[in-house]
Formats: structure tokens, sequence, C-alpha cells
């Protein structure tokens, strides 16, 4: 059973949304980096790099997988060992191993995103890689079945964008 690691466990379980996290702004210059091709046996998703080696998913895109290759942006391959995982929330935290060439992208947990927030979605689509999508949240965060905090958005998501990040550009 894999373990809970309380530093970012309890915090992504609150901050996780359906689909994907809303992450703190970037620079123009580190808009790459942190964004990940999960590969699975029998899958393909999306994550992101959230620091010390950590990189979140949708629960779905791992699901039973014995062996998980990221790839970052740059085409750097990385094994990568499931820490936690949520099937309720859909969410999973993995352990990258040997991460010294991924930039973090900091979780933006503290506030709601409000209404009309243009974000950006980043994702591998079907058999595209590292997508990014634009749009809009559109409505205020909720509660929905078992997800504690959800916001919609008109941001285009396609099979295989599982697990990426949305990120306010603003």
């Amino acid at each position: 059973m894999p373990m809970k690691p309380t530093k970012f466990w309890g915090s992504l379980l609150t901050c996780f949304s359906v689909l994907t996290l809303l992450a703190s702004p970037l620079s123009a210059s580190d808009r790459a980096e942190p964004y990940l091709l999960v590969q699975t046996e029998v899958a393909r998703g999306s994550a992101v790099h959230i620091g010390e080696g950590y990189a979140i998913t949708a629960a779905h895109v791992i699901n039973g997988a014995s062996k998980i290759i990221v790839v970052s942006t740059a085409g750097t391959r990385h094994v990568a060992d499931v820490i936690a995982v949520s099937y309720e929330q859909d969410i999973a935290l993995l352990r990258v191993r040997y991460p010294d060439k991924l930039d973090a992208i900091p979780l933006a947990c503290d506030a709601d995103p409000p209404v009309g927030l243009e974000i950006e979605a980043h994702g591998n689509p079907r058999t595209a890689n590292f997508v990014t999508t634009y749009g809009r949240v559109s409505s205020e965060v909720q509660e929905i079945a078992t997800w504690k905090h959800v916001f919609l958005s008109d941001v285009r998501v396609d099979h295989g964008m599982s697990g990426g990040a949305a990120v306010s550009n603003g």
C-alpha cells in the first residue's frame, strides 16, 4: 500500500478538482518544464511536477499500472512510483525518480478561482504531446458528489489530458 506523505497529500485532496488543479501563474520562460506525459502499460495521460520529485495525476491514468514512466517536455524520461491514490477523488501522487531536471509549479489552493478567470489546460491528448488549451473558469467552486473542490471551465479537455494542470495565466 502506498504511503501518504502529509506534506503534499492533505492539501492535494482539498485542492484537486475533477480533471485538473489550479496552479499559480508561471513566467513565460517557465511554462513548459513542470508538465509531464504519463505512460503506463495500458494508458497515457498527463501530470504536473509540484516539487521535490512529487507529481500529481488523475488516479484513473495510473490505475493498476505496475510501471509508470513520465516524460518531460524536454524529452527526459523518468520512472515514477505511486505514493498515494484516492480513487474517490481521482487523484494520484507520484514520486519521480531522479527529478533533477524538472521544474516545479506551485499549487494555488489558498483562494478559489473567480468566475471569468483566464486559465490554460496542459496535457497530452490522444497522440499529441504537450498541448495547451485556453478558456475561463465558468462557475464558482462547489462540491459535486465525492469531489470537494470543483470548478467548471470552458477549457477544451480531450482524452489524454486527464491529470494535467489548469494554470491561471493572470
